[in-house]
């Protein structure tokens, strides 16, 4: 073979290598002038915001994984016993869908659907927008370029590149899309704590020792009295700070049966007066059921009025587990 011949072969081989490397990285869009790419969308008038991810197995179910919905004028979890939302979390998402805008299709090619994951079967997330007689189904993909994302309109073959949007924005696990912080008092104001476990003959009673801000006495429980000196003080506010705030992990079912609770938890709390406002804080008592609930978390109802909600074990079970043991400060033993 000639040393021209082998030139030639040479650079077939060159454009073939660089063809390929073109069509496989995600290609610019072309330059024009931006505009929405969901035409005449009114984030108002959206009723409902299902959201499919990928499963498992590859099947893709006929219910959402997740769907919001307007209820009375709030956004509630339809699919999981209209919960409330967080509502600003909602609107920020409908926001960001309707500000989506493309200079033009990075791609036109069916047959990158799957590579870029915006495919019918092969996505990142599956959105369904119900906006009255009108749906609009859109999917997210993987990355496309610097801060970009692509996504493609159903029905379309165009995938477009945007920014200001991601699937992990979009995300199926409910407590993503709830107020996680379902109760909250001062950890100053408690001045008593009474656990009631299942099995226990004696409630545990733990009692703030004189002004607030002192140190946590033993009242109550299958052992002596204990003085705050005998106690690990370090160990009991760690555990008050774990039940003066509880954090959702998930909602859960409010018909769930709470009637047999691992524990229930009392809070009693001091009356005072807000020292930057002067409102008067009344003195009263708040409950905390526990009960069984999955493999790592708890079912929790806080309050009278409060609604069942799945809580991190993480978060409670060294109260929940509590042995008086674990209070007493050895240092101080003689």
């Amino acid at each position: 073979m000639s040393t021209f011949n082998k030139v030639l072969i040479g650079l077939l081989g060159l454009q073939v290598a660089l063809a390929a490397a073109l069509w496989l990285r995600p290609s610019e869009p072309s330059i024009g002038r931006p505009k929405p790419l969901l035409e005449d969308f009114d984030a108002a008038m959206v009723e409902e915001l299902r959201v499919l991810a990928p499963r498992e197995d590859g099947e893709e179910g006929d219910e959402p994984d997740l769907a919001l919905a307007r209820h009375n004028g709030s956004w509630v979890l339809r699919s999981h016993h209209d919960y409330p939302a967080d509502q600003s979390r909602v609107d920020e998402v409908l926001r960001k869908l309707g500000a989506m805008q493309t200079r033009g299709a990075m791609t036109t090619s069916p047959a990158r659907h799957g590579q870029l994951r915006v495919a019918d079967d092969e996505y990142e997330r599956k959105l369904k927008l119900i906006l009255g007689e009108e749906k609009r189904t859109l999917y997210l993909g993987s990355p496309a370029g610097s801060r970009r994302v692509a996504v493609r309109l159903a029905g379309e073959d165009d995938v477009y590149a945007v920014t200001g949007i991601s699937a992990a924005a979009v995300g199926p696990d409910p407590g993503e899309w709830i107020v996680s912080e379902v109760f909250s008092v001062p950890e100053d104001q408690v001045k008593m704590l009474t656990l009631r476990r299942d099995g226990d003959e004696e409630d545990i009673v733990l009692e703030r020792d004189g002004e607030l801000g002192s140190g946590w006495a033993l009242i109550g429980g299958p052992s002596s009295p204990k003085e705050p000196a005998a106690l690990d003080q370090d160990a009991i506010q760690s555990m008050m700070r774990s039940v003066v705030r509880i954090r959702a992990a998930a909602p859960a079912d409010p018909r769930a049966d709470m009637t047999s609770p691992l524990a229930s938890i009392t809070l009693t709390m001091s009356a005072r007066e807000e020292a930057e406002e002067g409102a008067p804080i009344e003195a009263g008592e708040h409950v905390i059921v526990v009960a069984g609930g999955t493999n790592d978390r708890y079912l929790v109802r806080a309050g009278d009025t409060g609604r069942p909600v799945f809580v991190g074990k993480w978060s409670l079970r060294r109260l929940i587990e509590l042995e008086i043991d674990e209070l007493i400060d050895e240092s101080d033993e003689t």
